[in-house]
């Protein structure tokens, strides 16, 4: 008996909040994008996040920018419940960056089984970006601006966090 693991195409679904795409974010897109023929990138709304950095657009247009150089990869944005997503797109893995906070990935993870019969495999950043967070960059953001998590996203990032701050007059 054949499984769908043994054809010749994997589609899989890297979906977060990304707000902002940060250096973490790349590693693990990076990485599904290798295991895939075709990944879906979507920055999802998340009305439980409501003071974010950047709206849904502008997350898409630097998730673009800054996987430009993955063929394989589509970003899009959703609102919605991910496993409809996940369904409608045919996709065969849901990807998941395995984060500090690994229990509440492994419930979401389980619900998502349970409901789509879609297994979701946990990918870990690079080890000098394990420990990076969307939250732990907008704090970092606000207390020392973009000059501040530099090293913690990628450029395009970088570049748009630049264009918040106030141009100062010296």
């Amino acid at each position: 008996m054949s499984t769908k693991w043994e054809h010749d195409t994997m589609i899989g679904l890297y979906a977060g909040s990304f707000d902002p795409p940060h250096n973490g974010h790349i590693d693990v897109a990076e990485s599904a994008a290798r295991r895939c023929t075709r990944l879906w990138v979507a920055a999802v709304g998340n009305p439980s996040k409501s003071n974010g950095m950047f709206d849904l657009t502008v997350r898409c247009q630097l998730l673009r920018r800054s996987l430009a150089d993955l063929s394989n990869v589509e970003v899009i944005s959703y609102q919605g419940l991910l496993v409809r997503l996940a369904k409608d797109l045919r996709v065969d893995v849901m990807y998941r960056g395995a984060s500090k906070d690994l229990s509440t990935e492994l419930q979401m993870s389980s619900m998502n089984d349970q409901m789509s019969n879609i297994p979701t495999l946990f990918l870990t950043a690079k080890p000098e970006h394990v420990n990076v967070s969307s939250r732990y960059v907008r704090g970092l953001y606000s207390s020392g601006g973009a000059d501040a998590v530099r090293n913690a996203v990628p450029d395009a990032v970088f570049q748009a966090m630049l264009a918040l701050e106030p141009v100062r007059s010296d």
